[in-house]
């Protein structure tokens, strides 16, 4: 049965979704990880319980004591399912490279970023500190954005 025509579309496509890494460049650094639990699209990520695998952000200290894995990366095959990543799923994880992700708040170009840990924002952005975010050395937002906007940002994680 043949399916039914489009007939509506937009002129304005979204310039990104969260996730999406932002330039193919040769120095970008992936790695996979198995999901402990369930991850969306263009979030920080920490090491999990077991080796090889990636958890939610949940303390402070999975962001500043080398515990952190990177971002999650937007795979168009995952759209349409929710969580995107679901528990003991393959997970992609940018470490270095340019990717868009959501901000948890107002971010400027330029500024460090600071990742949030606790929440439904864990594993956000947002441009100053408080208790709920720490400081990434590595990370440095790339344009402006206001809160639930999605900002481009260059992560250089070791």
């Amino acid at each position: 049965m043949p399916s039914a025509p489009q007939t509506s579309y937009t002129d304005r496509p979204p310039v990104a979704v969260a996730g999406h890494v932002a330039e193919n460049d040769p120095n970008n650094k992936f790695i996979s990880r198995t999901a402990e639990a369930a991850l969306g699209f263009g979030r920080f990520v920490t090491k999990g319980t077991l080796d090889r695998q990636a958890a939610v952000i949940d303390a402070a200290g999975d962001v500043t004591k080398g515990l952190l894995l990177g971002v999650t990366v937007f795979e168009a095959m995952r759209m349409a399912k929710t969580p995107p990543y679901a528990i003991g799923d393959m997970v992609r994880i940018l470490r270095r490279g340019l990717i868009w992700v959501e901000a948890a708040a107002a971010v400027t170009a330029g500024q460090p970023g600071y990742v949030v840990h606790t929440g439904a924002d864990a594993g956000l952005i947002r441009g100053t500190a408080d208790a709920s975010a720490t400081i990434l050395d590595g990370l440095t937002i790339q344009s402006d954005g206001a809160d639930g906007d999605l900002v481009l940002v260059e992560v250089y994680l070791p």
